[in-house]
Formats: C-alpha cells, sequence, structure tokens
C-alpha cells in the first residue's frame, strides 16, 4: 500500500528536550487519521515536521508517495493545512479571504464557489470575518486549506474552543470530507471521543512517542478482554487462569478474561470456551466489550511515566 503518510525514524529536540521520538507513521488514503494525545504531546511539531516547516533532526517523510527532501513541492503541492489558528483579515468578507489566496494560486474563479460550499459558509460569505463566531472562524479556514482540491489535508485541532454546537457542525464537516473531496484526512485533538465518532484510523502520541496506531475498530475490539456467562464463575475463572489468563469473577454469573497484556485481539475465545467445557462449566454468551480511545490510551500508557513534552 502507498500511505498518504509514512515516516521512519522521525526525530526533533527542542530546547535541548527530545519532542518528538522515533515517529513511524502509517496513514492509509482515503480516510480520516485520528492523530490523538493530551496537550503538548508534540502533535503540533509532528504536523510541522511533516509540513517541512521546520528542520527534522533525523528519520524521512514521505507525503503522498514523494519523499519530502527530494520532492517536497511536489508532496505539498496536494497538501492543504490548518495548524493551530484560522488566521483571518478580520476587516474583509469570508468571500474575500478565500479570494487572495486564490489569487496567489492562480485557481479558477469557481474554486472559490466551491470550498465555501464544501465548508458551509456559502450562506455566510460576504459578511466580514470580524463578525464570525469562532465556528465560522475555523470553518472559513478549512475552506481555504480545500483551495485547489488538495489530496491531503492535515488539521490542527479544528474543534478547540468551539462550544457543543460548533464541535458537532466541524465533525459532521470533516466526517464527509473523504467521501466529497476524495482526500485523505490527517487530524490532531487532545478530544478522544470526537475522534472516536469520525476517524478510521487513529495514532495515540505521548511525550513524542507512537504508543499505538492502527484501525479504529481493530484498537477499540474489545480491548484484549472477553465476558463470559457461565454456571460456575469461581471454577470457571480457576481453570482459566491455570490455562495462562487473567480471569476474575465481575457478576453472578460471568467472569472477565484479559491477556497477559492490552493488546486488542489477543483473547481466544474458542479456546477458552472449550476449556471451560471440556471441564464440566456450562458457558451460555461470550461478549467483548468495546472500549472507547480513552480507555485504550489508559491501557497504552498505564505504565509510562507522564512528561512534560510541548
Amino acid at each position: 500500500m502507498e500511505f498518504a503518510i509514512a515516516t521512519d525514524g522521525l526525530r526533533k529536540k527542542l530546547g535541548g528536550r527530545t519532542v518528538i521520538d522515533d515517529l513511524a507513521l502509517r496513514v492509509p488514503p482515503g480516510d480520516v487519521y485520528g492523530f490523538i494525545g493530551p496537550n503538548g504531546a508534540g502533535k503540533t511539531t509532528a504536523m510541522r515536521l511533516l509540513l517541512g516547516l521546520i528542520r527534522r533532526d533525523a528519520g524521512d517523510v514521505s507525503i503522498l508517495g514523494r519523499d519530502l527532501d527530494r520532492d517536497r513541492i511536489g508532496a505539498l503541492a496536494e497538501t492543504g493545512a490548518f495548524i493551530e489558528h484560522p488566521g483571518l483579515y478580520d476587516h474583509l468578507s469570508g468571500r474575500a479571504n478565500i479570494e487572495l489566496y486564490r489569487h496567489q494560486r492562480g485557481l479558477a474563479a469557481s474554486e472559490t464557489d466551491r470550498v465555501l460550499e464544501v465548508a458551509g459558509m456559502t450562506e455566510h460569505a460576504n459578511r466580514k470575518a470580524g463578525q464570525y463566531s469562532l465556528g465560522m472562524r475555523q470553518r472559513t479556514a478549512l475552506a481555504r486549506t480545500l483551495l485547489g482540491n488538495p489530496k491531503l489535508l492535515l488539521l490542527d485541532e479544528p474543534t478547540n474552543g468551539l462550544d457543543p454546537e460548533g464541535i458537532q457542525d466541524m465533525r459532521e464537516l470533516i466526517r464527509a470530507l473523504p467521501e466529497r473531496t476524495g482526500a485523505t484526512v490527517f487530524l490532531s485533538s487532545h478530544l478522544l471521543a470526537e475522534i472516536e465518532q469520525v476517524a478510521k484510523h487513529a495514532g495515540l502520541l505521548r511525550d513524542g512517542k507512537l504508543v499505538l496506531q492502527g484501525p479504529l475498530d481493530e484498537l477499540l475490539g474489545g480491548g484484549g478482554e472477553a465476558h463470559m456467562s457461565v454456571d460456575d464463575p469461581k471454577r470457571a475463572a480457576a481453570v482459566l487462569g491455570q490455562a495462562g489468563w487473567a480471569a476474575e469473577k465481575i457478576a453472578a454469573d460471568q467472569i472477565a478474561v484479559r491477556g497477559a497484556s492490552a493488546t486488542p485481539g489477543e483473547i481466544d475465545t474458542a479456546t477458552a470456551n472449550r476449556l471451560l467445557v471440556e471441564a464440566g462449566i456450562a458457558v451460555s454468551a461470550i461478549a467483548r466489550p468495546r472500549s472507547s480511545l480513552e480507555d485504550l490510551y489508559r491501557r497504552s500508557t498505564a505504565a509510562q511515566p507522564a512528561g512534560d513534552t510541548q
């Protein structure tokens, strides 16, 4: 597979501290990839490295199949980015803000109407940007990144500071972008619940290190745990414990079975079921509880001390 973004050994120090440490991203094309981590994890620094806005200390970066060192212009020509603040001219209308960038890039006049429509800003396009709500400013800035119909969009915390209604509007807009524009969306956020609702793939960053990465359905598909309804939970837990799993009674007729680590998909429920039946224990139901990203993040970083990466 040719990834929309691929990095290997990406590293950056700032102020004597390593803020990006051996980052190996694999972003599949055509979907929303959630780049997750708390504030200060290094997400914005990583995105600046991907765009070549700051010099990396080590590692390789490929954007849309192009090596960033060998063909930076070609790679970034098909990339739209929204990093940190909207940066609009308040004395100009939303349309005029878009027009400035369209003229600079020599794009067709029809591009302005197209991107305003995609961003849901057509109705408000002739109002001055200084009169916009934060949500409208964010959508106008997003419209600007859509000029030229880029194949890759890098969006850094686009819901930051928005009220619940604004977050919902932005969420629906971002979720629809791959289908409406054909672009891959690389979306950074510290709002794990929001990413869970829009992304199909995710990477979790902590102190500059990627601690987990993969398709969201696989990452959340049970969190390495299965719940089994049995007629003798105490004995069932003992039988599975002897087979190498951590098992405990969680209800009058139910046990939770966990593996030695928190790797999703680790529990072989067919084998567990066979062992219990052979031991004369009746199994009436098996379920894999779906984790949330918050659960997954806590499990994946529990053994790592928190740092102060910016």
